[in-house]
């Protein structure tokens, strides 16, 4: 094994199938991890030319700093550091699908006598690193919060860039704002889908990310985009996160282990 890759992540448990990605990861390639919540100033030496790949998963301030000082001493990195800048930004990024006639729901950012938007709202942190909580307001509030139109959906699901592949998990949830899936299950990928992911992926530049979608009887929102995918009930997550990584880092060996291309290797014993 000569590819090195260096990823901002930490496996803690929490994110099974992204664990299980990079436990397969670490069967063909040297990989350092750092802390994503810790900056790495030490990288804008020289010592980031060791790496054939730097790869941003987990997306913090400090990731993100990481992630452009790759860039800055010219190591590949999946996604440049401009899209995965400006996704992490949900009130910036909004605005920019919006421009590119991507149906979002009406978002705004400041004070409550700053706000049109009539109530309810929903409310969510403006950074995509400080985190996913959501909140349901329908009286005025305190402080500048990032809140946009309560949309009253039908279904919702993600879908998943990864390279070249799109895929589509339907969810179901406990309730509008409850985060814990009571089920997923991966859905066919129609064309509407890749239109709305290669819009995207045009307008960001990224490579891997994935998209939340509602849809309503108006028809389809986008309402959040993240530069890392989480890939639950993704049949074939493993292999085709390992199959970017593999391209993008350089590697070139169609054979690592003897007689086994990628597709043939038992993904469930990593």
């Amino acid at each position: 094994m000569s590819t090195r890759i260096a990823v901002s992540y930490k496996k803690e448990g929490k994110e099974v199938e992204k664990d299980r990605v990079f436990d397969f990861l670490d069967r063909w390639a040297y990989v350092d991890y750092f802390d994503p919540e810790k900056e790495h100033p030490e990288f804008e030496k020289d010592s980031f030319r060791i790496y054939d790949l730097y790869h941003m998963a987990k997306t913090r301030d400090t990731s993100l700093k990481d992630l452009r000082r790759a860039e800055n001493k010219g190591v590949k990195t999946i996604n440049p550091y401009s899209g995965a800048k400006l996704v992490d930004d949900r009130y910036e990024s909004i605005k920019v699908l919006e421009k590119k006639g991507i149906n979002v729901p009406k978002s705004e950012y400041g004070r409550f006598d700053e706000i049109s938007l009539e109530f309810p709202l929903v409310s969510k942190e403006r950074f995509e690193g400080d985190g996913h909580d959501i909140e349901l307001i329908k009286t005025p509030y305190r402080g500048k919060k990032f809140v946009q139109e309560f949309i009253n959906y039908d279904d919702s699901f993600k879908l998943y860039k990864v390279g070249e592949n799109i895929r589509c998990v339907m969810l179901s949830c406990r309730g509008f704002f409850d985060r814990d899936y009571v089920s997923s299950v991966e859905i066919g990928v129609d064309e509407y889908m890749e239109d709305i992911v290669e819009d995207i992926s045009e307008v960001t530049g990224l490579k891997l990310f994935e998209v939340d979608v509602l849809k309503s009887h108006k028809g389809l929102y986008v309402v959040d985009v993240n530069s890392m995918v989480g890939l639950q009930n993704v049949n074939d997550g493993v292999e085709i996160y390992n199959e970017l990584l593999m391209r993008e880092s350089g590697f070139s060996k169609k054979y690592f282990f003897p007689g086994k291309y990628i597709r043939d290797i038992p993904f469930d014993s990593c």
